[in-house]
């Protein structure tokens, strides 16, 4: 049971009727992966353009509120309009009930009634009886089905999001995504996460650092591997929810610390040897983004890597793409690239800074692009 469409093309999760709540991890990992792939293939789309539809998230049936749940957080953390379609509703709502009151009318012309009625009929374990033994009656009754003869569906409707984010929605925006799944993002099952991970600290042009500064750690699986060539690590998210997850993964590590904080507003105090900033320069306005790449300069020691690493597609909500985010430091910090990596999804770029005023700069810098 399940199924996630992407322009003409269906994907069914083949997940067992009535037990949906209990792959809750598997249903948003996917949905978040087709959301994010429908993103990435229509670079031209306006933003906020993507709508999920699915079912109403109070509908009263197990299956159709967890899958409704799911879609309304994702929608929610992404900016994307959401679509809410009742079906049980139906059955238990009264007049007194106040949750249709808002919700939008649309009108259905003969053939799409008539189309619809077809759909419906279909559904011939619901409409019709399964034997003629007793306990396998038709299920819905004729009263029931009438709601789905009507010429107009009604439907719960949150349009996508118009205006630009900053770093002050991260929060709220995060930690919803965080709460609809362990591992939103599949850093631990995705190839391509565990590929850039792995291209992200081959990158790193010193074996160990004294005091690393982690950007964005989500629920820390890179936060694990800085930590094995890091004596001290700060790994800061504005997601309360991912550190949470992250310290715990993170408390076997003596010198490593997880901390919630909303950058470039709340900015530790120390200076770093290694920053890291991995997948949330683009969750920034631009104007916040200045302000990170100031603090960052002011918190590098002399000598010490910046990493950045971002995805390369638009970011539905957000004024910033990666390529934006990359060209934003180079322009500021006038720090030629140590090393720089691109490929269609992502941009690996390192910087060191300068020892002290005058100094030269390292002379060489790779482009694999």
């Amino acid at each position: 049971m399940g199924a996630f469409g992407l322009a003409d093309h269906w994907e069914f999760l083949n997940l067992p009727d009535s037990g949906l709540a209990q792959h809750r991890e598997v249903i948003a990992g996917c949905l978040a992966d087709v959301v994010g792939r429908r993103a990435a293939g229509r670079p031209d789309a306006p933003d906020g353009g993507l709508v999920i539809v699915a079912p109403y998230r109070g509908d009263g049936h197990i299956d159709h509120d967890t899958l409704g749940a799911l879609a309304a957080e994702i929608a929610e953390a992404g900016g994307h309009g959401l679509l809410e379609y009742p079906i049980w509703y139906w059955l238990w709502a009264t007049p007194e009930d106040t949750a249709w009151r808002n919700w939008l009318r649309l009108p259905l012309s003969p053939a799409e009634q008539l189309t619809k009625r077809g759909a419906l009929h279909t559904h011939a374990s619901q409409l019709q009886p399964l034997s003629d033994r007793p306990g396998d009656e038709v299920l819905l009754s004729e009263q029931f089905l009438a709601h789905f003869s009507r010429p107009f569906e009604v439907f719960a409707w949150r349009p996508p999001v118009t205006g630009r984010r900053s770093a002050r929605d991260a929060e709220t925006v995060f930690d919803a995504l965080h709460r609809s799944a362990e591992d939103p993002w599949r850093y631990q099952d995705s190839w391509y996460e565990q590929r850039k991970r792995s291209l992200t600290l081959a990158a790193l042009p010193e074996q160990k650092y004294d005091a690393g500064l982690e950007a964005g750690c989500s629920i820390g699986t890179l936060s694990e591997e800085l930590a094995k060539r890091c004596g001290r690590l700060l790994a800061v998210d504005a997601s309360g929810t991912a550190v949470g997850r992250a310290a715990r993964r993170l408390a076997r590590y003596p010198g490593v610390e997880a901390r919630q904080l909303t950058l470039p507003e709340q900015w530790p105090e120390g200076s770093f040897d290694l920053i890291v900033v991995s997948e949330m320069g683009y969750y920034l306005a631009a104007a916040e983004l200045a302000e990170l790449i100031t603090r960052v300069s002011a918190s590098l020691a002399p000598g010490g890597t910046l990493l950045l690493c971002h995805w390369r597609h638009p970011v539905s909500g957000w004024d910033l793409d990666g390529d934006a985010v990359h060209s934003m430091a180079r322009s500021q910090l006038q720090w030629p690239s140590a090393g720089i990596y691109r490929e269609r999804d992502f941009v690996l770029e390192t910087f060191v800074a300068p020892e002290a005023a005058g100094d030269p700069w390292p002379e060489t810098a790779h482009d694999a692009g």
